[in-house]
Order: C-alpha cells, then structure tokens, then sequence
C-alpha cells in the first residue's frame, strides 16, 4: 500500500505540516489532509495541537494525501472541530505529522521543543463536552480570573484588601453548599486526562499563547492557570471558609479524602506545576532528575516519556549538565537504562545523590537496580505509596540555616554510575551495624505514638513504644528532663532539678532529636521540643501539639533501631544509638555515611564482585541524631581535603 510519506532530512532539520482543508458541501463529509515536509527554521505560520491520544480502538477513517488514513477517536473529534468551511487550517499533529517508526520518531521527537515554540498558538484540546458543565466551568473560570485580576496585579500592601474580596466572592457561590455550583463542574473539566499527561508540560511551556478547548468552548491557559494556582495556594483558607455552609446543607462527604474539594486541589496542584511556574523556578533545577521527579506525577503511555516528554524544558535550563540523553525508542530500551545514562550523566555534572530517598530498595532489586528511583506510580502501586514514609528534608530553623546534613554538605561527592553493570559506585563511611530493629510503625499506630514520650500516665503509654524508650535509659528520667526544659518552669525548680544526677540527659536528647528533627517534610519546618512539650493547655485537652503530630507523620512505615558503631575494619565498638530507619531494615544491616547525601542511609551486602569485593543493596533512609551533623566527615575526608572513606558500590 502506498506511503503519504516521504523520508525527512535532519539537516537542514525537517518536519512535517498539515493542512485539514475546508468542508465543500457540509461538516458531514469526510475529513481530507494534506501533509507537506518543510525545514523547521522557515515553517512560518502554523499552530501545534496538544491532545491525548486515547484508546487504540475504534478507529476513524481520513484521507491523508489521496490516501485511506485511520485516526484514534479523540483525534478525529479534534480535527471536526478544527475543520473550517472556508479555507484551511495550518496545523502540527504527532500522530500525523511524524511516520511512526522507530528512528524518525526518536528524530521528531527530539525536535518537538522547537515545534512549539514556533508555532503561533497551541490548542489544548481535552475532548468533546460532556454536558452544560463545561460550559459553566469556562464561564466560571473567565468570571474567577476577573475577580483575581486586581489580586495579582496589586502590591504587597494592597494584597490583603483584595484577598479578602476574592474571599468574599467565594464565599457567595457556596453559601447553600456545593451541589449545584460552579466548583462541580471545573472539577470535571480540570479533571480531564489531558492535565495530568506529560507531554502538556513541555507543550504549554514552550508556546507562546495556548488556548484550552473543550467542544466548542475555549478558555486562555493563562487564566486557567491563574485559577488553578489560586485554589491549590489557598486551599485550606477556602476549605474552612466554605465549609460550615456545605456542612449545614448536609454535604459532609465533600471534604473526604476522595471528596470533590480533595480532588479539585489535586487536579489543581498538576496545573499549577506546568507554565510559568516552571521556568520561573527553573534555578531550583540542578540536574535533569530534578525535573523528572518535579513532574513525577504525570502520566505517560510509554514510560520512557517520563524523560523524553521533558528534554526540552531540560535544554532551557542552563544549571543542567548537558550532554542529555538521546531520544530512542528501540525495544531493548526501557526507562530503567534511560534513568543510568541520566544519573550517570548528572553526577558527571557534581550532582548530589538526592534520589536515592525514591529508589526501588533492596526487594526490587530481582527487576532493578536499588538504588533507581521510582518514577511510576500507578494503580498497581497503592500498596507502595500507603506504606511509603515522609522523607527526611534538611531542616530549617529559626535563623534560616540548615545543620542537620550527615555529609555536612560536603563536596567531595566521588559518585559515579557504571552503566555496563548498573552500579553506583560511592563514597562513604560505614558508621554501624544494626543490631535490634522493632516493628514497623503503620498509619493505624499514629495515634499511639505520641503517648510513649508525650503522656506522663502510665495508661495512655503504649508498651512497644515505652520498651524502646527504656532500652535507651530514656523513661526513668522523663519527668524531670521535661520539667527541666519546660520554659514555664521557674528558675529556682530548674536549679534544683540540676542537682539530681541525671545520666541519662544526653540519650534522652538523642532520642527526642532523633523524633523531632527526622520527617522534615510533615509539614512543620521549625520546632523546638521545649516550647511543644510545655504546651499544657493542649495536653490537658488531649490535642495534639505540633511536636506530637511531627512524631506521628516521622514514624509511620519506619522502624525503631538500635546500632552498634563500626570501627574501620567492621569491629563492632561498645557506644550503642538509636535511630529510625526504613521498614525494610533487618539485624545485621549496616548503617553508611555516603558524601553527597544529607541522610544517612541502610545499606546490605548481596553479592560479591569479581574481585571479591562486597556488593550493597540499597534498603533506605536512616536518621541518627548524633551523627546527623557531619560528625562523621572527619573520617571519610582529612584536613587536607583527600577523600579517604570506602568505596561502595551498589547494585
């Protein structure tokens, strides 16, 4: 069968446009295209159509050069609505313009940063209408722009008064609850697949002007986004605003964790990542898995989009190593072998090893390396993320500064990807061995957790939690360190209490640290256990403090451990710590030090190299208090500033 086709030239770069010509009689006849090659750089005026490709099936039939031509569903009801009756329409579609073998569309591919930004306008197409709701949502997002408008545009001083008449507004359509409102139905328009696609990241940030198209109706990104970026920022503020209303009107399963407020945040937050946000924030973005794990979320057909989707957002940003990678969509390349070049390539660049608190771990080793972060989390993964910990963060305190870094952030990183065997090799200081782990804390023990350290009455104590507690010399002097730290308590009771022996201060300030200061992301960033443990009014009333709740969200799918330090040959020293570590740590696994990472980390000898040497899985983060920072640095680099520390090499 014939070929609409004919082979394109890569220098000068060439692409493929397409012409949907205009109807002769009705909008019912069918479809004709015409696909020409042209150079890039002399394209002129075109536009470029952002869509998701849908199912495979059914198929829809077109003319495409005077030849049968079939187009997915979602295709086919974009290019009706596209079509005009009077003259053509100019136009940059993937699924048309590129002739879908392996090397031309790696080629195309690579090029689609620059097909976008030279098209004169991008359409966002999400599909047919589903009803008046759409229409009402793109009502409702034009009147919400407008309303924004002196908010966004106004200073910081005047920022307020707008905020509240915003406030006030919203309060108004949501009066007499949420059924029948407007929010319902931008829920389902910003809900449609199209916004949590990755491909959209990369077409909406490198077009000049993109217009959102549902059916017939059209709306700006622009004010889109601005809506989006409203609701996501202020979502608690309009939640407790609106809520003794929905309340009242009995619509308590609106803010459930699958309520529609929920999942209008949601959809809200994956808006607000695309656009301007991005490249305004580009300086946060150090390496190319930064910007791979900032859009993580999104979804892609091919997995090896993840990366591809995204390479040209990478080239417009200047801090990331270069050269990336090449796009190739050969069956014996999958996402896994992509991600080695690029962390080979990004520690080439002095990346850090900030991935490894997302990698596969230990278990997963049978499919991929440990230590590969995990970019794909699907249906199939809910059992992972339900169990997947807070990861520790550097923390923030009062002054702005960051001391807890195991590495002391440390620039003698020395780490390196071996692609041929798909390990990393690092370096690091092997600190301890675990000797004693506990159970795994799960989300069904949040409550239970704080009442260990928090709760003096001995029934409120939880035994697991009060035995690890007392293994550490931690219970018996609890009342007196506590009253001892308590701001409230009068200097003359402290000066008293100072005289007691109390041999125990420093482990029970290496055990409430290590609670404290771990779980950097729970969403408190500065605490000081004095102030949070002297809140009485909130213990009297059984609330938590905001010390209990850092507790809570630190421990879940972690375990307590108890470590033996480790000399230089791996002899086990006497000085016992204790610490919090990944749910999949076991007795004999061995707790590292690695330069280039603000954690310290649960490692496992697996195998053997070819010389004899160990090979380590990577089992996950761990936090130890009196090692977190940079006690240890010392002894992986010399006052010179020679790296003298192990070499480890994970697999």
């Amino acid at each position: 069968m014939a070929s609409p086709y004919s082979p394109l030239q890569r220098e000068p770069r060439e692409i493929r446009l397409l012409d949907i010509e205009p109807w002769t009689t009705d909008r019912t006849e069918r479809i004709r295209l015409r696909v020409f090659p042209t150079e890039l750089d002399k394209a002129g005026d075109y536009i470029c159509l952002s869509y998701t490709w849908g199912m495979v099936a059914p198929l829809f039939p077109v003319v495409l050069n005077g030849i049968d031509f079939c187009v997915r569903e979602n295709l086919y009801s974009a290019l009706l609505r596209l079509r005009l009756p009077d003259k053509a329409v100019r136009i940059w579609i993937d699924a048309v313009c590129i002739n879908q073998d392996i090397e031309e569309r790696g080629f195309q591919v690579s090029l689609m940063r620059d097909v976008y930004r030279g098209a004169t306008h991008v359409i966002a197409w999400i599909g047919e209408e589903n009803g008046p709701g759409d229409k009402e949502a793109v009502d409702f997002v034009e009147k919400m722009f407008q309303v924004l408008l002196p908010l966004n545009s106004s200073p910081p001083e005047e920022q307020q008064f707008h905020l509240d008449t915003v406030l006030k507004w919203v309060r108004s359509i949501t009066m007499h609850g949420i059924e029948g409102t407007p929010w319902l139905s931008l829920l389902g328009l910003i809900s449609r697949p199209r916004f949590s696609r990755v491909w959209i990241v990369q077409e909406v940030v490198m077009a000049k002007h993109v217009l959102v198209q549902c059916g017939p109706h059209q709306v700006p990104w622009a004010h889109l986004f601005s809506c989006a970026s409203f609701f996501s920022a202020k979502f608690h503020l309009i939640m407790s605003l609106v809520k003794s209303d929905i309340v009242r009107s009995g619509q308590f399963g609106f803010f459930s964790k699958q309520g529609p407020f929920v999942r209008l945040c949601a959809a809200s937050k994956h808006i607000g990542k695309v656009g301007s946000l991005f490249l305004a924030n580009q300086g946060i973005f150090t390496s190319l898995y930064d910007v791979l794990c900032y859009f993580r979320t999104f979804k892609a057909t091919d997995e090896r989009d993840r990366v591809y989707a995204l390479l040209g957002l990478a080239e417009s940003i200047q801090n990331i190593p270069r050269p990336l990678p090449t796009v190739l969509y050969h069956d014996d390349v999958g996402l896994v072998d992509i991600l080695l070049n690029v962390h080979a390539n990004d520690l080439k660049g002095g990346a850090r090893l900030d991935f490894l608190p997302l990698a596969y771990g230990v278990e997963q080793r049978s499919r991929n390396p440990s230590w590969i972060p995990r970019l794909v989390f699907d249906n199939d993964d809910r059992q992972y993320i339900f169990t997947m910990p807070r990861q520790f963060r550097p923390l923030w305190n009062e002054r702005g500064v960051t001391p807890y870094r195991a590495d002391g952030l440390s620039t003698n990183i020395h780490a390196s990807v071996d692609v041929k065997n798909r390990r990393l090799n690092v370096v690091g200081l092997v600190a301890g061995v675990v000797n004693q782990v506990s159970q795994i804390h799960s989300r069904g023990d949040w409550l239970k957790i704080p009442e260990t350290f928090l709760i003096e009455r001995p029934e409120y104590q939880h035994a697991a939690r009060a035995k690890w507690a007392a293994q550490i010399g931690v219970t018996a002097s609890e009342a007196k360190y506590r009253l001892l730290h308590n701001p409230r308590t009068s200097e003359s009771v402290k000066a008293k209490l100072r005289l007691l022996h109390l041999p125990d201060s420093d482990l029970h300030q290496r055990f409430l640290g290590t609670l404290l200061m771990s779980g950097c992301d729970a969403g408190i960033q500065a605490l000081s256990p004095e102030s949070s443990l002297g809140d009485r009014d909130a213990q009297t009333k059984r609330e938590w403090t905001p010390f209990q709740t850092r507790i809570a969200h630190t421990c879940h799918a972690r375990r307590f451990f108890l470590c033996a330090e480790a000399g230089v040959g791996y002899e086990i020293l006497q000085s016992t710590n204790f610490g919090l570590c990944a749910s999949d740590t076991r007795e004999g696994d061995k707790v590292v030090m690695l330069l280039g990472s603000i954690t310290l980390h649960i490692i496992r000898e697996i195998d053997t190299d070819d010389s004899g040497g160990p090979l380590y899985g990577w089992v996950g983060q761990a936090y130890v208090h009196n090692w977190m920072q940079g006690q240890l640095v010392d002894k992986v680099v010399d006052s010179a500033g020679t790296v003298i520390g192990q070499r480890i090499a994970l697999v």
